[in-house]
């Protein structure tokens, strides 16, 4: 049982595996696993699985943790950053959705597919929305990084 899904492992190699998941009609589909820390996922492909995995880990991280990892990827407040990555990492800080996020960027004309923007740009835009809390946390650190 992996995640409380019946799967069986073929193969293992370091912290990835390659192997099936069993349904309840006893058929079989193909998956990889990956771990990551103590946790697991499942994807229908490698890449899949371990970003499963690190999503996992990174979400069951202390608060203080992620915001110590995001300020050590982005130590420059002001400089440019994909607002791709910012929208990802405003996933790992706050827990919030994919469809949130999405709504959040659509309601606001923020492009978050192609646009760029600084960290305290990202502050700004974010510490009044879903998870500003940690975002506020993430501004309050900034004085230990800068």
């Amino acid at each position: 049982m992996i995640d409380d899904t019946p799967t069986t492992i073929d193969s293992v190699h370091g912290n990835y595996a390659k192997g099936n998941i069993l349904n309840a009609d006893l058929t079989l589909t193909p998956c990889y696993i990956a771990k990551v820390g103590n946790f697991f996922a499942h994807g229908e492909t490698l890449h899949d699985a371990m970003d499963s995995a690190v999503e996992k880990y990174e979400q069951n991280l202390p608060v203080e943790e992620r915001i110590k990892r995001f300020n050590e990827q982005y130590p420059d407040r002001n400089k440019k950053i994909p607002a791709k990555e910012l929208f990802n990492w405003h996933h790992v800080l706050t827990g919030s959705c994919l469809m949130g996020r999405k709504e959040f960027c659509r309601n606001r004309g923020l492009d978050y597919e192609n646009g760029e923007f600084t960290v305290n740009e990202f502050i700004v835009i974010t510490e009044d929305a879903y998870g500003g809390n940690v975002i506020k946390k993430l501004k309050d650190s900034q004085s230990i990084f800068a």
